[in-house]
């Protein structure tokens, strides 16, 4: 009767060791799986080997479900990858339950912590990393962002989208919304963007501890990575559907075929302190490294770059000189702290009103909200805006008005820069400048329309102080005749005078 009973429970124990799932890694491309996990104060390894290889390891539920997990999300992309082009080595994949944020690639062994293996899009493009890594010449696989921008447009090839998602905020990226030179960032602003490389998740923690100015000059030039993707991928999607089965299919030799010379090849590396014309630079050689392809010639990918070089214009880039246009540019011809109440309103209301391009412009620098990217003045060419508002510090008869001229649509003069008070910028950004005036009754001002007040420049070159001009509000006035002032309307609900006029060269003061 024991005996009986024993035979029955050995043989059901077998039965559930027959049902359970071999420990192994479902994939094609992947030849061990290790999990690395911190289990009170030892470090213990998991590890398990592609199915076909046969090997026996013990049982783990937690080395289950990560290989379920991989394998899931492996499918897809390494079938893609394969039928262009075979993996020349099997994949070593660690994934570090110790270090969340890890990532890292050597050869072909890839290090990944499990926040990032959780997230969308890392793994997948971990895996296309080596796969362009083992097909890309090797001046061109330094974490540059010719490889990132590749490595998206391959992945959006095969998902249909690039929501690549920011483990700590959940924030995933978004195609389209960069604009030059908006999207370059420092390495604070580059460490807060959903869009920076999976390797620097880890390091950007690091930073804040212990600087490194070779890394932050790497963030600046991959902080262009929004903008160069997103005209990538818009310009792929141009493609017929043909064309863009012939692009992915041949990427591979695209990628090795080139004709780059040494002279070209050190070029990739050339540096320059300002960082707007390092941008330039940077995107220039991506460009010199994307037509140095032999394959440049094909329809497909000849249309791939003419599509690229458009949308880069469209999105405001030009290689000729360093141009920069706003929506609205706040100046003050003094001096302003990052730390003041006054930048950080202005910051808040940024953030608030992402489809606007908008700075803050002092009499050294600029810099590009919200990401506090600060640029000096001599970086650019050329600095335009839709609204430029001037704080005048300084004497009012030394504001020379055609300082302004080809420079912006409307200006609004402020008389006095106090910066402590409680701006309404917010109400500038979201409703414009009649809700500005409206919001702020305490400010003295002279709203412009300049291309209006340009073309009666020479009758009123005599002007030195236009405050001093509104406040005699005669309409007989030689000046206001000049301009067509036929009346001069008060405002209740804006709190300021509106002249009626045949050329609005001044559209609102209040005195």
């Amino acid at each position: 009767m024991i005996f009986s009973s024993l035979c029955t429970y050995l043989c059901f124990l077998g039965l559930i060791l027959t049902l359970k799932k071999p420990v192994c890694i479902d994939s094609s491309v992947v030849e061990r799986l290790d999990t690395v996990s911190v289990v009170g104060v030892l470090q213990t390894t998991e590890t398990a080997y592609r199915c076909s290889a046969n090997v026996v390891v013990p049982y783990s539920q937690n080395l289950i479900q990560t290989e379920e997990s991989v394998s899931i999300k492996l499918k897809n992309i390494s079938s893609v990858l394969n039928s262009i082009r075979s993996f020349k080595k099997k994949i070593h994949l660690i994934v570090r339950y110790d270090q969340p944020l890890m990532f890292e690639i050597q050869n072909s062994k890839l290090q990944i912590g499990s926040g990032l293996l959780n997230a969308d899009g890392h793994l997948q493009r971990g895996l296309i990393k080596i796969w362009l890594r083992e097909n890309m010449p090797k001046q061109f696989i330094q974490a540059s962002l010719f490889e990132e921008s590749i490595a998206d447009l391959i992945y959006f090839s095969v998902n249909g989208d690039l929501s690549i998602e920011d483990p700590l905020t959940s924030i995933k990226t978004k195609l389209g919304s960069a604009q030059w030179p908006q999207v370059l960032k420092g390495a604070d602003a580059y460490c807060e963007s959903a869009w920076r490389s999976s390797e620097h998740f880890y390091l950007c923690g690091q930073l804040q501890t212990q600087p490194n100015e070779v890394l932050a000059g790497q963030m600046l030039n991959l902080s262009l990575r929004p903008l160069v993707t997103s005209s990538l991928i818009s310009s792929y999607k141009n493609l017929s559907f043909i064309n863009q089965q012939n692009l992915i299919s041949h990427i591979d030799q695209f990628l090795q075929k080139r004709d780059f010379n040494s002279d070209q090849a050190i070029g990739q590396i050339l540096k320059d302190p300002n960082p707007l014309k390092q941008g330039i630079l940077t995107i220039k050689n991506f460009s010199e490294v994307f037509v140095a392809s032999d394959l440049i010639a094909k329809q497909e990918f000849k249309q791939l770059y003419s599509g690229l070089t458009n949308e880069l214009q469209n999105a405001g880039f030009s290689d000729s000189f360093a141009e920069a246009y706003f929506d609205y540019i706040i100046e003050v011809p003094d001096e302003v702290s990052v730390q003041s109440s006054f930048f950080k309103n202005l910051e808040s209301a940024a953030k608030k009103n992402l489809n606007l391009q908008i700075a803050i412009k002092d009499q050294r620098q600029i810099w590009i909200l919200p990401s506090r990217t600060a640029l000096p003045l001599s970086a650019f060419d050329r600095i335009k805006s839709r609204q430029n508002i001037y704080f005048a510090c300084m004497n009012l008869k030394e504001i020379k008005i055609e300082q302004f001229f080809d420079q912006t649509e409307k200006l609004m003069l402020i008389k006095g820069c106090d910066q402590t008070p409680d701006y309404k910028f917010s109400k500038l950004f979201e409703s414009g400048i009649k809700e500005f005036i409206r919001q702020n009754d305490k400010l003295k001002f002279v709203q412009f329309h300049i291309p209006s007040l340009e073309m009666k420049q020479k009758e009123l070159a005599h002007v030195n102080n236009f405050f001093e001009l509104v406040e005699n509000r005669d309409v007989n006035r030689q000046e206001f005749r000049t301009l067509g002032w036929t009346q001069i309307q008060w405002s209740d609900e804006l709190y300021a005078y509106k002249p009626k006029a045949n050329i609005e060269a001044i559209e609102f003061f209040r005195n």
